[in-house]
């Protein structure tokens, strides 16, 4: 850090009253604390009656000596990045928290439905003796969970958390169908992501009913389904509002195009090393796991064209970004995305180039083009110069 920007930290941080242990700031009564490792000193601990945020980060090697809160009955923010054998269940005193971060691989015991001012649960690596204690929670509005927590309790179903707008978490094959009726104990979600799909059985997941959600990531579906019924095995069907969708390393027939396009509000779509499969591929597949025999895809292989017919139409997409897929051929044109502003390619070796229609798009202001082969750069240049 420059010296100059390192002198303007240190005076903002003595202003907001942030303490951080290496640089020993030495405030009354500070709102903002920071712990970097155990040999810090922590003598400032003894004055904690008004802090409102604590971040831990680096105990590696033994425990923190969580009883010093006790004292910090009106911390708001406490962020855990270190390691614990055992989740320190003195957090559950602190009622007053909205914000909890456990950074470790802990079971969280009984309790946790003390902290009932909670709003921002962020535990991706941490599992529950109690998941029902979490309907509890009704000021929450953003969770990230190992696994999906609140799917697992039947008390769902008589809750409804109409405050929570985020939601991130793993889920697996064995779960879906219980996702089926979630949807309604959760009418206000806007950004939802969802990981680490394992195949056992056809399956689908309905998120149609969501009707404000507007952000969805997913991860390793198989695969995202066409209109017309090819690919059923586990498989999205996603909610027409829906504003911004991610999609990485996911299976995607061709016929997939014609879902997406019917999501008129789409306007940011990042495509993040999905593989392509042609219906005659999506179909030998089922034809073969109907008969009993394993299946086992090659990694990496796809279909190299892909062509977009003049039905298929972005009509409200903005943003498109392509990140590691192996098509070699594009074909579209201006009409399948009327309104593109911004378009990036990043590591797709095997894509020979840019389709020339793309820079007759009116509203077009940007082409991205890294870790690309030579020629698809050249056809960026062509486009920008024409």
């Amino acid at each position: 850090m420059h010296d100059m920007l390192r002198d303007i930290c240190i005076k903002k941080s003595a202003q907001d009253m942030f303490l951080n242990g290496p640089n020993k700031f030495r405030v009354s009564n500070p709102r903002r604390m920071s712990f970097h490792k155990l040999e810090d000193d922590n003598d400032s601990t003894e004055s904690m009656s008004l802090i409102r945020s604590v971040i831990c980060i680096g105990f590696w090697n033994a425990e923190f000596p969580f009883g010093t809160f006790l004292a910090a009955i009106l911390v708001r923010v406490l962020d855990l990045d270190m390691q614990c054998n055992s989740f320190p269940t003195e957090i559950f005193e602190l009622v007053n928290l909205r914000f909890l971060g456990i950074g470790f691989s802990s079971r969280i015991p009984r309790g946790i439905s003390r902290l009932w001012n909670l709003q921002s649960l962020i535990a991706p690596y941490s599992k529950f003796d109690e998941p029902v204690e979490l309907w509890k929670l009704s000021e929450l509005r953003n969770v990230k969970l190992f696994g999906f927590e609140l799917l697992k309790d039947e008390e769902r179903n008589c809750s409804v958390m109409k405050k929570l707008q985020r939601i991130s978490f793993n889920i697996y094959e064995k779960e879906a169908t219980i996702w089926d009726g979630f949807h309604k104990s959760i009418p206000n979600i806007k950004k939802l992501c969802v990981y680490d799909f394992v195949e056992i059985t056809p399956t689908a997941m309905d998120l149609s009913q969501l009707h404000k959600l507007e952000s969805l990531r997913c991860s390793d579906i198989k695969s995202i389904s066409s209109p017309d019924g090819f690919g059923r095995r586990f498989r999205v069907i996603f909610p027409c509002n829906i504003r911004k969708l991610v999609l990485l390393e996911c299976e995607m027939i061709l016929g997939a195009w014609r879902t997406l396009c019917a999501l008129h509000k789409l306007e940011v779509l990042r495509i993040i090393d999905c593989n392509f499969k042609s219906k005659e591929e999506t179909c030998d597949e089922e034809r073969e796991a109907a008969d009993g025999d394993e299946f086992e895809s090659e990694e990496g292989t796809c279909d190299e064209e892909w062509e977009l017919a003049d039905g298929d139409v972005f009509c409200s997409l903005q943003f498109l970004s392509l990140q590691g897929l192996n098509v070699v051929h594009w074909l579209a044109d201006e009409t399948n995305f009327p309104r593109l502003r911004h378009l990036s390619l990043y590591g797709c070796d095997d894509l020979e180039e840019i389709p020339s229609g793309i820079g007759e798009i009116p509203t077009l202001q940007l082409i991205e083009v890294e870790y690309c082969s030579e020629s698809a750069v050249d056809s960026a240049e062509r486009i920008k110069e024409e």
